[in-house]
């Protein structure tokens, strides 16, 4: 039993030797915090026009490869390092020159630790430092995070480069001891590291400033991406034998001219009319619709000559792109779509602008001749112009302002057509305008009453306020008479008070006078009689 119980003990004892493991003993808690300055020698001032070398020493070694002084402006000078110690030798001597050693927030120790803010030491050869602070706020556009250490660079206005620092983890960013001139500020997110700014990649934002001397200026810059790329063609799909929906990367300007961005042609090369464009009203707006000659079933191809632009004004770079044509008739039927003003609406502005849109492409000429806005009391047409907003909505823009009261009439008489044939019947609607603020003015003669006499313009009902001019017997122009309805008066003013008295000469213009905006009522007569 003691040889066997022995035996076990021994076994036992080679067991647990075998499962020991060497440990080297532990040496305190893990390094987490990152490196500090112990000491500046010399520490930073003014009044140090001999300054030709600075250290800067820390608690700690440092990682060689993340040290990085840079110097503002950039006058000749050597960094050098040791393990606890960055140091800056200029070539000559500071003399009147301000200097500013920055310390980028990425220095680590050797374990890792970021400094994680920029620091900044500032001498000057004069009397005093400059106290001009340029506080800097950024944010991406849309609040999301950025995605790579951001730059804040600032340069004057000789275009030489004064500073440069990065944001803290709130996104401040601090560009001191600025003397007090102009400046140029540029802020970009550096996904390359190029520290240059990427303007089709990179999110930035630059602007310029003028800095008070001595003082603190604050802005807020959000940073995006600046688009220079135009749009780029995707897909076409043939609706109908009459129309093509184009899609592209990015939502497209409508092309002023429809015909010469797009070329469309069949298998044997033969051209198909592009009759025009607008917009294909879906949400993310990146498809256009053409209006085209009539489709052969089977194989087109539609080509763009870079003109196409984005919203930016951004060019597309020529382009082409197959696709299989349908030739089935269109199922909408040509009508008037969108009116504005609305059929039947009152106290409509007086400086409207007439908007109104068809179903599908018409031809601008056909419709410039069906065309018309009038008066509903006498008929008369309104002066203005016809624009096309694209191939298929258009504005009209009175000469002047509307007259306040009055029913106007848009009419489109039939005959116009759609690509495909389909024919539009005279339609219409009509509106109330009210009053506006475009002036007119009355032209006319008054006979008789010597010298003194007086016009008096009195308002007829709700349409404006009442006036009186001094003429002189004989032709004569009223300016700046708001529109509306009045009745014209004369009379000899005797006595001088301005206003017509029993016994003084009078006489007036038969009826309602009609001033409308922007135009000269004439013909009114007015003989004064005693």
């Amino acid at each position: 039993m003691r040889s066997r119980d022995a035996s076990l003990f021994v076994m036992s004892l080679i067991l647990a030797a075998g499962c020991a493991r060497i440990v080297a003993p532990s040496g305190g808690p893990e390094d987490k915090s990152p490196p500090s300055v112990v000491s500046v020698s010399p520490p930073p001032s003014a009044g140090v026009p001999e300054l030709d070398r600075i250290t800067i020493s820390w608690d700690e070694r440092l990682q060689q490869s993340t040290i990085e002084a840079q110097l503002f402006p950039r006058i000749p000078a050597r960094i050098g390092s040791s393990q606890r110690s960055i140091t800056i030798s200029l070539e000559e001597p500071l003399g009147a020159r301000t200097l500013l050693v920055h310390i980028p927030s990425s220095l680590s120790d050797q374990h890792g630790n970021e400094l994680g803010a920029t620091l900044d030491f500032a001498y000057s050869g004069l009397d005093t430092l400059p106290s001009g602070v340029i506080r800097i706020s950024t944010a991406r556009q849309g609040g999301t995070v950025f995605g790579a250490e951001v730059r804040v660079e600032v340069t004057d206005e000789s275009n030489e480069l004064v500073r440069r620092t990065t944001p803290d983890s709130t996104g401040i960013a601090f560009a001191g001891w600025l003397p007090g001139g102009g400046y140029s500020l540029l802020c970009y997110e550096d996904l390359d590291r190029s520290m240059t700014w990427e303007r089709d990649m990179e999110a930035g934002a630059e602007t310029t400033l003028v800095l008070p001397a001595a003082d603190t200026l604050t802005l807020d810059m959000v940073l995006t991406v600046v688009d220079t790329v135009g749009p780029r063609l995707v897909s076409v799909t043939s609706l109908d034998a009459f129309h093509l929906q184009v899609d592209f990367n990015e939502q497209p300007a409508i092309p002023a001219a429809p015909g010469a961005s797009f070329s469309l042609s069949d298998p044997s090369g033969a051209r198909i009319g592009i009759l025009g464009c607008w917009g294909s009203g879906a949400r993310d707006a990146r498809s256009l619709i053409l209006a085209t000659g009539a489709l052969p079933a089977g194989l087109c191809i539609l080509r763009t000559d870079g003109t196409i632009e984005d919203l930016l004004g951004n060019a597309s770079d020529p382009d082409s792109i197959e696709f299989t044509a349908v030739d089935s008739v269109a199922t909408d039927s040509l009508r008037l779509q969108s009116m504005y003003p609305p059929p039947g609406a009152t106290e409509v502005s007086a400086s409207t602008i007439i908007a109104f849109s068809f179903s599908d492409w018409v031809d601008y000429d056909s419709l410039l001749t069906r065309f018309s806005l009038s008066r509903v009391l006498d008929g008369s047409k309104v002066e203005g112009t016809l624009t096309a907003r694209d191939s298929r909505s258009f504005e009209f823009a009175p000469l002047h302002d509307l007259m306040g009261e009055e029913q106007y009439r848009v009419e489109i008489l039939s005959g116009l057509e759609s690509p495909s044939g389909d024919t539009l019947q005279t339609t219409g609607w009509a509106f109330v305008a009210a009053w506006g603020d475009e002036p007119g003015s009355i032209e006319g003669v008054v006979r008789g009453g010597g010298a003194n006499i007086v016009i008096g313009v009195t308002a007829a009902g709700s349409s404006g306020d009442s006036f009186s001019f001094g003429i002189r017997s004989g032709p004569f122009v009223l300016e700046g008479i708001p529109a509306g309805r009045y009745t014209v008066s004369a009379w000899t003013d005797r006595n001088g008070n301005g206003v017509w008295d029993p016994g003084e000469p009078y006489g007036n213009c038969p009826g309602v006078v009609l001033v409308n905006p922007g135009i000269a009522t004439t013909g009114v007569a007015i003989e004064i009689l005693p």
